[in-house]
């Protein structure tokens, strides 16, 4: 392409003409995103450096200030399954010189969909969620963003959103499983009753094992998913004389209240009482109990939730994809006798 005059000042199309690509490749060589060979990038910028582009850096930063913020919406920090996740989604945001603001929900929904105006508010185009209930309110208040790109950490996403998840309800299985290996019949899930289709996912998968193999699995409703929540439904379980001989609880913190629990109540692991809990956390190996858990790939789950949002932002021609990761059960003392 000619310029107009002599005076006029080279532009990503004169650049992109010159080096045989597209605008997009060349606007993906200056910004470090997208998909492109070595070969490519060093015939953009001898492009560039043949025309004397120089980029208009005031001008670039207000096209494009947005669209280098990534907003990450988790439920809570201080549960590190959630804290790694958020480590792999920044560590790979960092590699592709991309700025991440975290922001945590306490699990609270309501304030997820605060936490999202505000992100709106800030201009913030690309979002990562991680959903404390069903994601339906914050997508419907997404949707209406201009040239906005987002990505779901959940199993349950529609068809005009790419999501990433494990399969929660394999974790489930492999959990109900394992109890019922170790002889346990009558196996507990212990967990809020929220939209959220994680924990159904996971009630569903040890349902289908209970019916397997002749158990039985009944969902015990708590509060919130944390240490004190597990407490209180170990204690409620002795103190109703419920019959049980198996634990499954919606995740490590749960589990390891429970724990705290039975051994107040001279309740013992795993001779009475199997416990399984969910995400394996670091501590969960070094608790007086080892706590069987069901590991998920946390980091990865981060990384390449980061790269489907890069990818949405960058493909010409996008299509949604939905990645489901496997989970690994890691056995220990609380399941398994000495």
């Amino acid at each position: 392409m000619t310029r107009t005059t002599d005076t006029d000042p080279p532009g990503l199309r004169e650049v992109a003409a010159a080096a045989g690509v597209s605008v997009t490749t060349v606007s993906n060589v200056l910004n470090s995103t997208g998909r492109y060979s070595e070969r490519t990038r060093e015939r953009v910028e001898e492009a560039i450096s043949s025309l004397g582009f120089v980029r208009n850096r005031s001008a670039f930063e207000l096209r494009t200030k947005a669209r280098t913020i990534i907003g990450l919406l988790v439920p809570d920090l201080s549960n590190s399954f959630f804290a790694r996740l958020s480590r792999g989604v920044i560590q790979s945001a960092a590699e592709k010189n991309r700025l991440v603001v975290v922001s945590d929900s306490a699990n609270d929904a309501q304030r997820q969909v605060e936490n999202l105006d505000s992100l709106s508010e800030l201009q913030v185009n690309d979002l990562i969620v991680l959903p404390v209930d069903g994601a339906d309110d914050l997508l419907e208040r997404w949707r209406p963003h201009p040239l906005t790109a987002a990505v779901l950490v959940a199993n349950a996403a529609p068809a005009d959103f790419c999501s990433v998840a494990v399969d929660d309800e394999q974790g489930g299985y492999l959990a109900a499983r394992h109890l019922i290996d170790q002889g346990r019949r009558r196996l507990v899930f212990v967990a809020p009753r929220t939209r959220s289709s994680v924990l159904s996912a996971r009630f569903r998968g040890a349902s289908q094992a209970a019916v397997h193999f002749d158990a039985s699995v009944e969902w015990r409703e708590i509060a919130r998913p944390d240490v004190q929540a597990g407490v209180a439904a170990a204690r409620l379980l002795v103190d109703e004389g419920v019959e049980f001989d198996g634990v499954l609880g919606v995740n490590d913190l749960v589990a390891i209240g429970m724990l705290r629990a039975f051994r107040e109540h001279s309740v013992a692991v795993p001779d009475q009482v199997s416990v399984v809990g969910y995400d394996d956390l670091e501590r969960a190996q070094d608790l007086p109990i080892p706590l069987t858990s069901v590991r998920q790939p946390t980091l990865e789950i981060g990384r390449l939730a980061l790269r489907m949002l890069l990818d949405e932002r960058t493909e010409t021609k996008h299509e949604h994809r939905h990645h489901r990761l496997a989970p690994e059960l890691v056995a220990r003392a609380s399941t398994v006798a000495a």
